[in-house]
Protein backbone atom coordinates (compact mmCIF):
# COMPACT_ATOMS: atom_id res chain seq x y z
CA UNK A 1 0.00 0.00 0.00
CA UNK A 2 1.32 3.40 -1.00
CA UNK A 3 1.85 5.76 1.93
CA UNK A 4 0.26 9.16 1.31
CA UNK A 5 1.83 12.54 1.96
CA UNK A 6 -0.71 13.19 4.71
CA UNK A 7 0.44 10.16 6.64
CA UNK A 8 4.11 11.12 6.19
CA UNK A 9 3.47 14.71 7.33
CA UNK A 10 1.70 13.37 10.44
CA UNK A 11 4.83 11.33 11.16
CA UNK A 12 7.32 14.13 10.46
CA UNK A 13 7.24 15.67 14.01
CA UNK A 14 8.12 12.27 15.47
CA UNK A 15 10.86 11.80 12.85
CA UNK A 16 12.35 15.23 13.44
CA UNK A 17 12.33 14.70 17.23
CA UNK A 18 13.90 11.22 16.72
CA UNK A 19 11.25 9.43 18.74
CA UNK A 20 9.80 7.15 16.05
CA UNK A 21 10.75 3.51 15.45
CA UNK A 22 13.47 2.54 12.90
CA UNK A 23 10.84 1.13 10.54
CA UNK A 24 8.86 4.37 10.65
CA UNK A 25 12.05 6.42 10.14
CA UNK A 26 12.96 4.27 7.08
CA UNK A 27 9.45 4.73 5.70
CA UNK A 28 9.66 8.52 6.07
CA UNK A 29 13.17 8.70 4.54
CA UNK A 30 12.13 6.59 1.55
CA UNK A 31 9.18 8.91 0.90
CA UNK A 32 11.17 12.11 1.29
CA UNK A 33 13.57 11.08 -1.52
CA UNK A 34 10.97 11.69 -4.20
CA UNK A 35 8.35 14.05 -2.57
CA UNK A 36 9.06 17.79 -2.78
CA UNK A 37 6.05 18.93 -0.63
CA UNK A 38 7.00 16.58 2.19
CA UNK A 39 10.64 17.67 1.91
CA UNK A 40 9.49 21.29 2.29
CA UNK A 41 7.40 20.37 5.36
CA UNK A 42 10.40 18.47 6.78
CA UNK A 43 12.77 21.44 6.37
CA UNK A 44 10.19 23.79 7.91
CA UNK A 45 10.01 21.61 11.02
CA UNK A 46 13.81 21.37 11.20
CA UNK A 47 14.21 25.15 10.96
CA UNK A 48 11.49 25.96 13.50
CA UNK A 49 13.00 27.20 16.82
CA UNK A 50 12.89 24.72 19.62
CA UNK A 51 10.87 25.71 22.70
CA UNK A 52 13.03 27.26 25.42
CA UNK A 53 12.62 27.12 29.21
CA UNK A 54 11.57 30.76 29.03
CA UNK A 55 8.76 29.87 26.64
CA UNK A 56 7.60 27.23 29.10
CA UNK A 57 7.80 29.70 31.96
CA UNK A 58 5.83 32.28 29.97
CA UNK A 59 3.21 29.67 29.22
CA UNK A 60 2.99 28.66 32.88
CA UNK A 61 2.74 32.33 33.87
CA UNK A 62 -0.05 32.85 31.35
CA UNK A 63 -1.89 29.81 32.70
CA UNK A 64 -1.43 31.03 36.29
CA UNK A 65 -2.66 34.49 35.30
CA UNK A 66 -5.72 32.98 33.69
CA UNK A 67 -6.44 30.93 36.80
CA UNK A 68 -6.10 34.04 38.96
CA UNK A 69 -8.61 35.84 36.76
CA UNK A 70 -11.02 32.94 37.06
CA UNK A 71 -10.59 32.87 40.86
CA UNK A 72 -11.07 36.64 41.08
CA UNK A 73 -14.21 36.44 38.99
CA UNK A 74 -15.61 33.61 41.11
CA UNK A 75 -14.73 35.51 44.30
CA UNK A 76 -16.56 38.60 43.06
CA UNK A 77 -19.59 36.52 42.17
CA UNK A 78 -19.61 34.95 45.65
CA UNK A 79 -19.29 38.38 47.26
CA UNK A 80 -22.25 39.64 45.21
CA UNK A 81 -24.32 36.53 45.98
CA UNK A 82 -23.48 36.77 49.69
CA UNK A 83 -24.37 40.47 49.78
CA UNK A 84 -27.69 39.83 48.01
CA UNK A 85 -28.54 36.95 50.36
CA UNK A 86 -27.64 39.07 53.40
CA UNK A 87 -29.75 41.99 52.13
CA UNK A 88 -32.73 39.73 51.44
CA UNK A 89 -32.36 38.14 54.88
CA UNK A 90 -32.31 41.54 56.58
CA UNK A 91 -35.36 42.72 54.63
CA UNK A 92 -37.28 39.53 55.44
CA UNK A 93 -36.33 39.63 59.12
CA UNK A 94 -37.21 43.31 59.47
CA UNK A 95 -40.43 42.80 57.51
CA UNK A 96 -41.30 39.84 59.71
CA UNK A 97 -40.58 41.88 62.83
CA UNK A 98 -42.87 44.69 61.63
CA UNK A 99 -45.58 42.19 60.69
CA UNK A 100 -45.47 40.48 64.09
CA UNK A 101 -45.75 43.87 65.82
CA UNK A 102 -48.64 45.19 63.78
CA UNK A 103 -51.57 46.02 66.08
CA UNK A 104 -54.36 43.55 65.36
CA UNK A 105 -56.82 43.70 68.24
CA UNK A 106 -58.00 46.08 70.94
CA UNK A 107 -59.08 44.50 74.20
CA UNK A 108 -62.79 44.86 74.91
CA UNK A 109 -64.00 46.92 77.84
CA UNK A 110 -64.98 43.73 79.69
CA UNK A 111 -61.27 43.01 80.17
CA UNK A 112 -61.23 45.97 82.60
CA UNK A 113 -62.20 44.23 85.83
CA UNK A 114 -62.06 47.17 88.23
CA UNK A 115 -61.23 50.86 88.45
CA UNK A 116 -60.24 52.70 91.62
CA UNK A 117 -58.20 55.67 92.85
CA UNK A 118 -55.40 55.60 95.40
CA UNK A 119 -56.20 58.57 97.60
CA UNK A 120 -52.68 58.81 99.00
CA UNK A 121 -50.99 59.02 95.59
CA UNK A 122 -53.74 60.37 93.26
CA UNK A 123 -53.26 57.44 90.91
CA UNK A 124 -55.98 55.65 88.97
CA UNK A 125 -55.66 51.88 89.34
CA UNK A 126 -57.02 49.84 86.42
CA UNK A 127 -57.19 46.06 86.86
CA UNK A 128 -56.88 44.30 83.50
CA UNK A 129 -57.72 40.66 82.73
CA UNK A 130 -55.77 38.46 80.31
CA UNK A 131 -52.62 40.52 80.26
CA UNK A 132 -50.53 40.04 77.13
CA UNK A 133 -49.43 43.55 76.29
CA UNK A 134 -50.42 45.60 79.33
CA UNK A 135 -51.84 49.11 79.21
CA UNK A 136 -50.64 51.93 77.03
CA UNK A 137 -52.05 55.34 76.38
CA UNK A 138 -51.51 59.01 75.81
CA UNK A 139 -52.82 62.38 77.02
CA UNK A 140 -55.07 64.72 75.06
CA UNK A 141 -55.40 68.40 75.87
CA UNK A 142 -59.05 69.30 76.31
CA UNK A 143 -60.30 71.51 73.49
CA UNK A 144 -60.40 75.21 74.35
CA UNK A 145 -63.79 76.35 75.54
CA UNK A 146 -64.61 73.00 77.14
CA UNK A 147 -66.37 73.23 80.47
CA UNK A 148 -64.14 70.66 82.14
CA UNK A 149 -60.71 71.77 80.88
CA UNK A 150 -57.63 69.83 81.97
CA UNK A 151 -56.17 66.73 80.29
CA UNK A 152 -57.93 63.67 78.92
CA UNK A 153 -56.02 60.42 79.50
CA UNK A 154 -56.83 57.71 76.93
CA UNK A 155 -55.79 54.18 77.89
CA UNK A 156 -55.67 51.15 75.61
CA UNK A 157 -54.52 47.55 75.53
CA UNK A 158 -53.52 46.41 72.06
CA UNK A 159 -52.57 42.93 70.89
CA UNK A 160 -50.03 42.21 68.19
CA UNK A 161 -49.08 38.74 66.91
CA UNK A 162 -45.83 38.85 68.86
CA UNK A 163 -47.64 39.03 72.23
CA UNK A 164 -49.37 35.60 72.30
CA UNK A 165 -46.43 34.02 70.45
CA UNK A 166 -44.05 35.25 73.14
CA UNK A 167 -46.25 33.80 75.89
CA UNK A 168 -46.63 30.56 73.93
CA UNK A 169 -42.85 30.01 73.68
CA UNK A 170 -42.40 31.03 77.32
CA UNK A 171 -45.02 28.49 78.34
CA UNK A 172 -47.22 31.15 80.00
CA UNK A 173 -50.05 31.25 77.48
CA UNK A 174 -52.32 28.99 79.52
CA UNK A 175 -52.65 31.29 82.51
CA UNK A 176 -52.88 34.72 80.90
CA UNK A 177 -56.68 34.58 80.51
CA UNK A 178 -57.08 34.15 84.27
CA UNK A 179 -54.41 36.65 85.25
CA UNK A 180 -55.50 40.08 86.49
CA UNK A 181 -52.87 42.82 86.65
CA UNK A 182 -53.11 46.28 88.17
CA UNK A 183 -51.82 49.33 86.29
CA UNK A 184 -51.18 52.66 87.97
CA UNK A 185 -51.84 55.92 86.11
CA UNK A 186 -51.03 59.26 87.81
CA UNK A 187 -53.86 61.78 87.57
CA UNK A 188 -51.84 64.87 88.45
CA UNK A 189 -48.41 66.19 87.56
CA UNK A 190 -47.38 66.10 91.23
CA UNK A 191 -48.47 62.47 91.49
CA UNK A 192 -46.48 61.57 88.37
CA UNK A 193 -43.42 63.39 89.71
CA UNK A 194 -43.54 61.83 93.17
CA UNK A 195 -44.81 58.31 92.53
CA UNK A 196 -44.73 57.64 88.74
CA UNK A 197 -46.64 54.49 87.67
CA UNK A 198 -44.77 51.87 89.68
CA UNK A 199 -47.07 49.58 91.68
CA UNK A 200 -45.63 50.41 95.07
CA UNK A 201 -45.34 53.79 96.78
CA UNK A 202 -41.79 55.10 96.47
CA UNK A 203 -41.77 58.86 96.71
CA UNK A 204 -38.90 60.67 94.97
CA UNK A 205 -36.84 63.28 96.76
CA UNK A 206 -37.30 66.99 96.01
CA UNK A 207 -34.17 67.32 93.87
CA UNK A 208 -35.32 64.56 91.49
CA UNK A 209 -38.76 66.11 91.32
CA UNK A 210 -37.43 69.50 90.23
CA UNK A 211 -35.18 67.93 87.61
CA UNK A 212 -38.10 65.99 86.12
CA UNK A 213 -40.77 68.66 86.38
CA UNK A 214 -40.35 70.35 82.99
CA UNK A 215 -39.87 67.11 81.06
CA UNK A 216 -43.02 65.52 82.52
CA UNK A 217 -45.29 68.46 81.81
CA UNK A 218 -45.73 67.03 78.31
CA UNK A 219 -47.85 64.27 79.85
CA UNK A 220 -50.28 66.87 81.19
CA UNK A 221 -50.77 69.27 78.25
CA UNK A 222 -54.00 70.72 79.67
CA UNK A 223 -53.10 70.45 83.33
CA UNK A 224 -54.15 67.67 85.68
CA UNK A 225 -56.26 64.83 84.30
CA UNK A 226 -60.01 65.46 84.36
CA UNK A 227 -61.23 62.43 82.34
CA UNK A 228 -59.92 58.92 81.69
CA UNK A 229 -61.16 56.78 78.79
CA UNK A 230 -60.43 53.21 77.70
CA UNK A 231 -60.14 52.84 73.92
CA UNK A 232 -61.78 49.82 72.26
CA UNK A 233 -61.82 50.89 68.60
CA UNK A 234 -59.71 49.56 65.68
CA UNK A 235 -56.25 48.56 66.88
CA UNK A 236 -54.59 50.23 63.90
CA UNK A 237 -56.04 53.59 65.00
CA UNK A 238 -55.21 53.30 68.69
CA UNK A 239 -52.33 55.80 68.53
CA UNK A 240 -53.92 58.22 66.07
CA UNK A 241 -54.72 61.08 68.42
CA UNK A 242 -57.02 62.92 66.05
CA UNK A 243 -58.98 59.75 65.32
CA UNK A 244 -59.29 58.87 69.00
CA UNK A 245 -60.33 62.41 69.92
CA UNK A 246 -63.09 62.28 67.30
CA UNK A 247 -64.33 58.90 68.61
CA UNK A 248 -64.16 59.38 72.38
CA UNK A 249 -67.89 58.81 72.74
CA UNK A 250 -68.44 55.89 70.36
CA UNK A 251 -65.18 53.90 70.53
CA UNK A 252 -64.03 54.69 74.06
CA UNK A 253 -65.50 53.99 77.49
CA UNK A 254 -65.34 56.64 80.21
CA UNK A 255 -63.68 55.21 83.32
CA UNK A 256 -63.25 58.21 85.61
CA UNK A 257 -63.83 61.96 85.82
CA UNK A 258 -62.47 64.50 88.28
CA UNK A 259 -66.04 65.62 88.99
CA UNK A 260 -67.76 62.23 89.46
CA UNK A 261 -64.90 59.89 90.36
CA UNK A 262 -65.08 56.31 89.05
CA UNK A 263 -67.96 56.07 86.56
CA UNK A 264 -67.26 52.62 85.07
CA UNK A 265 -68.52 49.74 87.18
CA UNK A 266 -67.86 46.30 85.59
Amino acid sequence: MKVTCKVIQDLLPLYVDGVCSPDTAALVEEHLKDCAPCQEAYHALKEAPSPTPEDGADKDAAVAKGLRKVKTGLRRKWVIVTAVVAAVTVVLCYGGYLFLHLPILSKPIVSVRSVSVEEETDRLVVSLQGDYSGIGGFPLAVVEGSETGGTILVLNSIYCLADPLTHFFQGTLHWTDEQITDYYNPLTLESALRFDSIPWIAERDEEDIEVLRDSMKIDFPGGDVTQVYFYTGPAQKAWDRDYVRNHLHDQCTLLWTAEDGVVYQP
